[in-house]
């Protein structure tokens, strides 16, 4: 079986190359491409617009200054931490690491597969491929890697084409990352590329470990900063140790997507990067065989590994912070950024094991927040002496409202000083981020620090009987709450609930809100259920909220409601809990934590009850249909209201899906408007409820009717689920967009005033007024800062004036009107997507604070250990004042803002040994 495996990778090799040379007329000529080798001022193409690319031409001298292949003059073995790599690719066959002790297949000897838990390292993305063509790729095709001879590839497959799951075998991502860096320097590498990046929260006892044994071993680990345009750390770059890499275009300049800050060790290109690419995938771009072209900082991190790589072929038995910090300060200055530069570097390597000057290694990763105390910040940074032992001459320069100085020094041994930093803080109103220079010798460091202030609230309220170990988890990293806020559709609560699942023992424990406590009453359930979420709202339509909980049994093979009075009773008695059979229909979702459906009431065998409605593209029940053979309605996939109706099937209350849009309610329509049996009756979407209709479950849908473009909206306003009334809405077609309700300032209630909100191109959203009948754009300030949702809407009727917030890829952007002015700002965003399929952000909501609109957020998950209120300043300019900023103590995780009773409040669980409570902190 091997001898025929071995045959065919043979005979598919000369095949590939054979008809490669015909997919493109003068391939050789590719080799001019790579302007990262030399730049001659070559253009490249940039996507600019949905149909629109421009041409940018190049810099000359813009490149990594290394004319030729370097061939190593010691054999150095390079991991790369990825997608695998094509083994069978003629342009990286010669390059692949064989493990001398392997017995199996050959080709199961190159490297390790931490996914699946084998040898077979075939690259299905194309991303590892692509690095690896990168650092030491033959001739093909006119493409070349920087390295030539004496290098040895190592793939460490972590990445596949599809995530789903933080979990690789049951174990977390992080802690398979672990093990492959122990595989990788137990097999004698000394360069890991890591082109990916993790949120904060999977970093994990395992993986500090590894890197810390990656170091103690002399093993440079070379990471990609990440493509999310944001000032702030994500593993690896966090590291004191990791060289972190950002990328710049043809011309010099830092690329808009690339992450950046002090965090950032230094700059190498990554845009439309020319590189080997898998054999048997379809190449994009390039559209040439086994060649692609990329962009990102995944792509500027090889190109400095592989200067570390030539470094330590040099000097076998270097350490990997020499190597680091040759390596910066060998660098170049372009347009403000550090870039690296090969013949500097190499010929300062060399000068330096010659002469052993000095060199310095100042650890300034893990000081980007600090705590305002008493107006005071203090912090410290370490800087270590790696050559010939000086005193290096040290200053401080601030940049902003925050005067930082250095008021000491502590010398930890021979080689190492620690840095004593102090601020005085004075006013808590200004930006919280603040900038300084720090000077050692010859070298900059541009350093931002977010400030955050240290708070201890007054009003503290324990849980009632409640063990500490069941609802509270306390981590190194990052603290967390079990406790799970319970969902209400209103904005303005009366009180704060949560609520803790036991899904063991068949129960639920809420915690309800009292003067000194949080009260603990319990709900049983019949049978084991895995709660999703708890929603408030008056099911029984008797004047009383009740406890609508949602989840599936155990084998998920039905959705299940469960419904509970206040008091925690059975709502319904014995037909509390209702069945919804698992199908592709689904059931209820939720948007941003919000209910992304709504309550309408229906007549049922239970009397009146609110039921949910949710929008779904599905087929039509039967019933629904004309018993007429000849005049129905289409059955086919279409998107429909539908509404869950309860009934009893075998002693069980099942749900049957139903349509309000059956064979009568679209005769209605067509009737009463004559239409055409051309003219088409689409849903558009359902209006947010206002708190009156919330309580009486009356549920409002747009419709489009007519040919076209030609059509015009209608509103559908249903009482229940038979009764409604049809009436002419506004003289647009609305097809696809996304419906908000603004919020009344200083009343804090959802007013008549609607927006509809649709996506022109990826930058551009366009908003129409119900009121004004006017439309707006909203635009990002480049086509690769994407526009995802207008968040919320806050008018102020008074003022004339009303705020809009608006989420991209990269910010939270304003728009304040008033009177006929306008101004928009932007505020950036922690987010991070570095790895395949995994995406972490900070979190969002929209809350009233002071009478005006505001933007909760959380980054924890991402970064840092504070939460803050974004809110407009005195210019109508979104931003981050270190007042509302505030730091969740060692002690405490954040549960978030409620809005009580017309005051925003920030809820924080806290703990010790012995009890838990909460802490609550008027905004």
């Amino acid at each position: 079986m091997a001898k025929v495996s071995f045959l065919m990778r043979v005979i598919y090799s000369i095949l590939f190359t054979y008809f490669s040379l015909f997919s493109l007329a003068d391939e050789s000529s590719l080799s001019d491409k790579q302007w990262h080798l030399k730049n001659t001022g070559q253009s490249i193409s940039r996507r600019t617009g949905k149909y629109q690319n421009s041409e940018i031409k190049g810099v000359a001298g813009v490149d990594i200054n290394l004319e030729e292949q370097y061939d190593l003059e010691n054999n150095i073995k390079v991991a790369i931490f990825d997608s695998g790599i094509d083994i069978n690719h003629p342009g990286l066959l010669s390059k692949l690491w064989k493990d001398p002790t392997c017995q199996r297949d050959s080709h199961e000897c190159h490297g390790i597969n931490l996914i699946n838990n084998n040898y077979n390292v075939t690259d299905e993305i194309g991303h590892g491929t692509h690095i690896a063509g990168i650092i030491a790729g033959d001739s093909f095709k006119g493409i070349r890697g920087i390295i030539g001879k004496n290098v040895n590839l190592m793939p460490v497959k972590i990445k596949k084409n599809k995530f789903d799951s933080f979990f690789i075998r049951k174990r977390l991502v992080s802690d398979q990352i672990a093990s492959g860096i122990k595989y990788a320097v137990d097999k004698g590498v000394k360069v890991i590329n890591m082109s990916f990046g993790l949120p904060k929260i999977l970093e994990t006892p395992n993986l500090l470990k590894a890197f810390k044994y990656a170091h103690s071993k002399n093993v440079l680990i070379v990471a990609a900063a990440g493509n999310n345009g944001k000032d702030q750390p994500v593993f690896p770059c966090n590291y004191h140790h990791v060289l972190c890499v950002g990328s710049i275009d043809n011309t010099g300049k830092k690329l808009v997507s690339s992450n950046f800050g002090h965090i950032v060790d230094i700059y190498a290109p990554g845009e439309y990067i020319y590189s080997t690419f898998p054999t048997n995938m379809e190449s994009r771009i390039a559209r040439v065989g086994g060649v692609d072209i990329k962009t990102g900082t995944s792509y500027a991190a090889p190109i400095v590994a592989s200067l570390a790589t030539i470094l330590y072929s040099i000097n076998p038995s270097a350490d990997d912070l020499s190597i680091r910090e040759i390596i910066l300060s060998s660098s170049k200055n372009i347009n403000g950024l550090k870039v690296v530069d090969f013949k500097t570097t190499i010929n300062n390597y060399k000068r330096f094991l010659k002469e052993k000057r000095n060199l310095y290694h100042t650890n300034i990763k893990r000081i980007s927040e600090q705590i305002v105390v008493n107006g005071l910040v203090n912090f410290s940074i370490d800087v270590e002496s790696l050559g010939v032992l000086s005193n290096p001459d040290i200053s401080i320069n601030s940049l902003n409202d925050v005067e930082f100085s250095l008021v000491g020094t502590q010398k930890l041994d021979e080689r190492n000083t620690r840095l004593l930093i102090s601020a005085k803080v004075n006013d808590l109103n200004i930006n919280s981020k603040q900038s300084f220079h720090l000077n050692i010798s010859n070298s900059v460091y541009p350093i931002s620090i977010k400030l955050s202030k240290y708070v201890e609230s007054k009003i503290k309220k324990t849980l009632e009987k409640t063990f500490v170990k069941e609802v509270f988890q306390r981590s190194k990293i990052l603290n967390n709450s079990l406790l799970v806020p319970v969902k209400e559709y209103l904005v303005d609560e009366k009180s704060s609930e949560f609520f803790f699942k036991d899904e063991k023992n068949q129960k639920l424990t809420l915690y309800t809100e009292n003067k000194a406590v949080f009260n603990k009453l319990i709900l049983n359930f019949k049978t084991k259920t895995i709660v999703s979420a708890v929603i408030k709202a008056d099911i029984n339509l008797d004047g009383k909220m009740d406890y609508f909980v949602y989840g599936t049994d155990t084998k998920k093979l039905n959705y299940k409601f469960l419904f509970f009075n206040e008091e925690g009773k059975p709502l319904f008695g014995k037909n509390s809990e209702w069945y919804l059979r698992a199908n592709n229909f689904g059931a209820l979702n939720f948007n941003r934590g919000k209910l992304n459906f709504q309550f309408l009431k229906h007549k049922s065998f239970l009397g009146d009850i609110l039921v949910p409605v949710v929008l779904r593209t599905y087929e039509l029940n039967q019933s629904a249909n004309s018993s007429d053979p000849i005049n129905r309605i289409s059955t086919g996939q279409k998107l429909r209201p539908y509404y869950f109706s309860p009934f009893i099937s075998d002693k069980k209350v099942m749900l049957e899906i139903r349509t309000l849009e059956d064979f009568s309610f679209i005769e209605r329509m067509r009737k009463e408007f004559e239409l055409n049996f051309f003219d088409e009756i689409i849903v558009n979407n359902i209006i947010p409820q206002d708190k009156e209709e919330f309580l009486k479950g009356k549920v409002s849908l747009v419709y489009n009717l007519g040919e076209n473009a030609s059509k015009q909206s209608y509103r559908v306003e249903f009482n229940d689920t038979s009764d409604y009334k049809i009436s002419y809405f506004v003289k647009k077609f609305l097809q696809g967009n996304n419906i908000l309700r603004h919020r009344m300032v200083g009343e804090n209630i959802y007013n008549v005033r609607l927006s509809f909100s649709k996506r022109y191109q990826r930058n551009v959203v366009r908003s129409f007024d119900n009121i004004t009948e006017k439309s707006i754009f909203f635009r990002s300030t480049s086509w690769d800062d994407p526009i995802n949702a207008v968040i919320d809407s806050f008018d102020d009727d008074k003022n004339f004036a009303s705020t809009s917030f608006i989420e991209s890829r990269y910010h939270i952007y304003a728009d304040y009107q008033n009177s006929g002015q306008r101004v928009m700002s932007k505020f950036p965003i922690n987010r991070e997507s570095s790895f395949p399929g995994m995406s972490f952000s900070s979190s969002f909501k929209p809350v009233m604070i002071a009478s005006d609109g505001a933007i909760f957020m959380d980054t924890q998950s991402v970064f840092g250990q504070s939460v803050g209120v974004l809110r407009l300043d005195e210019n109508q300019e979104i931003s981050l004042k270190i007042k509302d900023n505030y730091f969740v103590r060692d002690d405490c995780a954040s549960l978030g803002v409620f809005e009580i009773e017309l005051k925003s409040k920030l809820y924080f669980h806290c703990a010790d040994n012995n009890k838990s409570w909460i802490e609550i902190l008027d905004l």
